[in-house]
């Protein structure tokens, strides 16, 4: 990479012609290092996954063509601070997976603070802080929001996590967080995390508790449905969090009946304390 004349260099006087030429063509060559001054170069991945930028845009390819590879660092001598850099895959069939702040001069720091799994035909952009490259966007965010901008998509996990803060989730991911998850009984347990749902669902194969979920936070709500089993009913009892309206009602019991299904509603009222409400035999 060119490296930028100090300032003043070209006013000084003292400067003789031939410094004089030399300036103009770095300045021509400083030119065609920036975004639009050359077509793109294609940079192979070295066997210890770096690679050395020589321009603003790069192609990236795997080291001997293999069919996947990582990118741990991408070296930044020559690179002023500020620099900006795009990559993308040189083949849609050899996948580069960036390594998140994989250490070294040069290491990529990713938005998202996790390993990034490179797609055909986007590009990502890095500009480069002390000797870091860090990157500034992620191609699939800027597709979900109106004005572009560092903003990060939440995942249908982080949706469903209350703890997670300053992302944004597309109507995909709001509708896939409702998605109904499966609960299974084993040794008369059904055991659940509420990170993996807000909506489930189990059918009776057992005798089962429900056990107190884990991840519990106050004020979080979630349903649970009990479908009975087809010929056998089966019994559910409650673990020591879940209580019912009422300072002496008791916890509902599930429908007794073949294929019966039972709904109910359960939200944390405070430490160790979970409400429920009920629908019992629903269409």
């Amino acid at each position: 990479m060119t490296t930028y004349p100090a300032i003043n260099f070209i006013s000084d006087n003292a400067r003789t012609q031939g410094e004089t030429k030399q300036f103009l063509e770095d300045l021509l060559q400083l030119a065609k290092e920036a975004p639009g001054g050359q077509a793109q170069i294609e940079l192979t991945i070295a066997s210890n996954g770096t690679v050395v930028p020589t321009g603003a845009v790069h192609t990236i390819d795997t080291f001997e063509d293999d069919p996947t590879d990582f990118l741990n660092q991408m070296t930044p001598t020559n690179h002023p601070a500020g620099r900006m850099i795009h990559i993308r895959l040189a083949n849609a069939g050899r996948i580069t997976t960036i390594h998140h702040n994989n250490g070294g001069s040069g290491q990529l720091t990713m938005v998202a603070g996790v390993d990034k799994v490179m797609v055909a035909g986007q590009f990502l952009s890095f500009i480069l802080v002390g000797t870091d490259w860090v990157e500034i966007h992620t191609p699939e965010l800027l597709a979900t929001v109106a004005t572009p901008g560092i903003v990060e998509r939440a995942s249908v996990a982080e949706v469903r996590d209350p703890s997670i803060d300053g992302k944004f989730p597309t109507v995909k991911d709001l509708y896939d967080a409702f998605v109904v998850v499966p609960l299974t009984s084993t040794s008369n347990q059904i055991v659940f995390n509420l990170d993996d749902g807000i909506k489930f669902r189990h059918t009776a194969t057992e005798n089962t508790q429900l056990t107190n979920p884990s991840n519990l936070v106050i004020g979080k709500t979630w349903s649970f449905e009990w479908l009975q089993h087809a010929s056998s009913p089966k019994t559910m009892s409650w673990g020591s969090f879940y209580t019912t309206a009422g300072k002496f009602a008791a916890l509902p019991a599930v429908t007794a009946t073949n294929s019966a299904r039972d709904h109910f509603t359960m939200e944390c009222l405070g430490t160790g304390k979970i409400m429920v409400t009920s629908i019992l035999n629903h269409d």
